[in-house]
C-alpha cells in the first residue's frame, strides 16, 4: 500500500542571482517606464492622466506601425513620469548605473545616425528585460518545485551513472541508468512543492555579460553584448520556504532515501563549484571575495541537512547535464562558433554568464547558486555570509530594499539611533520585517552598553510591534540579554 510520509520543510537562500523565466518575451516597453531606482510596470486601467494625454497615448498606440510609435510613447511617459509611477502595479529594482542607462536610452532614437544605418531608419534600443517567474495574484517571486526536482534529478543520475559505470556514448539514455522506463523511475515518488517567498520585492534587473573561461590578453575587460534580465537578489537568508515528500515504494520500485538525495546533490554541486572556482579565479573581473567566502561557507556546511544546489538559467551547461563514471563524462554540450557558424560537441562549456550592473567591470557574480536547509536547523555561518556579502556588492545593496538597509550607518547617539530604527522599520508596511533583521541585530549589539532606559525602550518597541520572521530568535536572544 502506497502512502505519503509527512512533509519535510526546507528553506532556500540564494547566494548568487537566480533567474527562472516565466515564459513571456520580457518587459513590454509600451506599458513600462524606468526611474532612478525602479522599472515600473504600468496599469492603464487605474491611471489618472489628463484627457488630452490619454487621447495622445491611445492614438499613438493605435497608429503604431513601427518603432517610431514606441519612441513617441516613451517620450510621452517621460513627461508624465510622476503620475504614471503612482498607478504602477509592479516594480523591479534597478542598479544605479543600469537605471541611468535605461533612462538615457528609452525614448531616444539610438541608431538613425549610425554609419552602418545607410537609410537613416529610426531604430531604438528596446533593452529587452526577461522576467522571473512570479505569482500573478500576489506579484511575489517563487521557485518552482519542478526546477528544484530537476536539479536533484540531474545530481542523482550522475551518482547512479558513476556507481553503475555507465560509459560515454552519444545520446545518453536515462533508462540505462535507471534500469527501465517510467515504471522504474524513482523520481515518481519525490514530490517538491513550489517555494514561496516570505516577502515581495526580492528581484532586480541585472546586466549579464558572456565571457570566455580561458584567460587571454583581453580577459580583464568584461564587455560584450549584454543581456538584461530580472533575477532573484542573493544574500536574503532563508527567503524561500517549501517542503518535499518522499512517497513509499513497493516491491517493484524502491523509494529514494533523503540521505542519498542530500549526498548526491552535494557531491555533484560541490564538485562543480570547485571545478568552476578554479576557472573563475583566473578572471579578475569576477568577485574574488565572493568566491573565497562561498568556498569557506560550503566547506563548513552541515552536509547532513544542507544542500548546495544550482537553479535557473545561465548557470552553465554542466549543471544541467549528467556526469559519468571514472572520469568518463557523459556530457554532450553543443558549442556554437558565431564566426564560422559551425557547432561542435564538447564535454565542458567554454563561457560563463556573469551578473553585474551596466558598467561594472569587476565584482561580477556567477548565476544560480543557492543553499537548501532542511528542517528547522539554522545555518549561522550562512546568515553571517549573507550579511557580509550585502556590503560587498554595491550594485545589489544600493537598490534592493532588503539589502540596502543593512549598509545604512547606525547613529552613535542612542537617541538618534532609536529614532533611526523606528523610521527604518516604518519605511515598509509589510507585516514581516525580516529584511530589516541585519541592521536591527547590529543596533542591538551596540545597544548592550547603552543606558537602561534606552534599552528598555528598545525592548518594548521590538518585542511587541514587529515580526522578524526567521531571524526573530536571534533578536529575541539579544533582547533577553538587555
Amino acid at each position: 500500500m502506497v502512502s505519503f510520509l509527512e512533509n519535510i520543510p526546507f528553506r532556500i537562500t540564494p547566494i548568487s542571482p537566480i533567474h527562472i523565466g516565466n515564459g513571456d518575451e520580457g518587459i513590454n516597453w509600451s506599458t513600462s517606464i524606468a526611474s532612478e531606482r525602479y522599472l515600473y510596470i504600468l496599469d492603464f486601467l487605474n491611471i489618472n492622466l489628463p484627457a488630452q494625454v490619454m487621447n495622445r497615448i491611445r492614438t499613438t498606440s493605435l497608429n503604431c506601425k513601427d518603432e517610431k510609435g514606441l519612441l513617441e510613447l516613451q517620450s510621452i511617459y517621460k513627461g508624465q513620469k510622476n503620475n504614471l509611477i503612482k498607478s504602477a502595479h509592479d516594480k523591479i529594482a534597478l542598479p544605479p548605473e543600469l537605471a541611468k542607462k535605461f533612462i538615457e536610452t528609452l525614448g531616444r532614437n539610438t541608431q538613425a545616425n549610425n554609419s552602418h544605418n545607410k537609410r537613416g531608419k529610426t531604430t531604438i534600443n528596446k533593452l529587452n528585460v526577461s522576467r522571473c517567474v512570479f505569482n500573478s495574484n500576489t506579484l511575489t517571486s517563487y521557485i518552482p518545485g519542478s526546477s528544484i526536482k530537476g536539479a536533484i534529478r540531474t545530481a542523482y543520475l550522475s551518482t547512479l551513472a558513476r556507481r553503475e559505470h555507465v560509459k560515454c556514448r552519444k545520446n545518453l539514455d536515462e533508462k540505462e541508468i535507471l534500469g527501465g522506463a517510467f515504471d522504474k523511475d524513482p523520481f515518481r515518488l519525490l514530490k517538491v512543492e513550489d517555494c514561496i517567498a516570505s516577502q515581495k520585492d526580492l528581484t532586480q534587473v541585472f546586466c549579464l555579460v558572456m565571457k570566455k573561461r580561458k584567460k587571454h590578453k583581453n580577459s580583464n575587460n568584461a564587455r560584450g553584448v549584454p543581456q538584461y534580465l530580472e533575477a532573484v537578489v542573493p544574500f536574503n537568508y532563508g527567503i524561500f520556504d517549501g517542503s518535499l515528500r518522499l512517497q513509499d515504494g513497493d516491491e517493484t520500485l524502491k523509494a529514494l532515501s533523503l540521505e542519498k538525495i542530500i549526498d548526491a546533490v552535494n557531491k555533484f554541486n560541490i564538485s562543480m563549484f570547485e571545478e568552476q572556482k578554479k576557472q573563475l579565479q583566473q578572471l579578475s573581473f569576477v568577485h574574488q571575495r565572493w568566491l573565497n567566502k562561498a568556498e569557506k561557507l560550503i566547506n563548513k556546511m552541515d552536509k547532513s541537512n544542507n544542500m548546495l544546489i544550482r537553479l535557473g538559467k545561465l548557470c552553465t551547461a554542466e549543471s544541467k547535464t549528467v556526469n559519468g563514471a571514472n572520469g568518463e563524462e557523459l556530457r554532450e554540450i553543443l558549442i556554437r562558433n558565431p564566426k564560422t557558424r559551425k557547432s561542435t560537441i564538447n564535454k565542458h562549456g567554454t563561457t560563463f554568464w556573469l551578473a553585474g550592473d551596466h558598467k561594472s567591470n569587476d565584482n561580477l557574480l556567477p548565476m544560480g547558486w543557492a543553499i537548501i536547509e532542511l528542517g528547522d536547523t539554522k545555518n549561522k555561518a550562512l546568515q553571517d555570509f549573507c550579511d557580509m556579502m550585502v556590503e560587498e556588492c554595491p550594485y545589489i545593496s544600493s537598490n534592493n530594499s532588503s539589502a540596502a538597509v543593512a549598509t545604512d550607518i547606525i547613529p552613535d547617539d542612542y537617541d538618534k539611533a532609536t529614532d533611526w530604527l523606528e523610521k527604518l522599520l516604518n519605511s515598509d508596511d509589510s507585516n514581516t520585517k525580516e529584511k530589516f533583521a541585519a541592521p536591527v541585530i547590529k543596533l542591538l549589539e551596540k545597544a548592550q552598553k547603552w543606558p537602561e532606559n534606552i534599552r528598555c525602550n528598545l525592548v518594548d518597541m521590538l518585542d511587541k510591534n514587529y515580526d522578524f520572521g526567521k531571524r526573530q530568535d536571534n533578536i529575541n536572544n539579544l533582547l533577553d540579554n538587555m
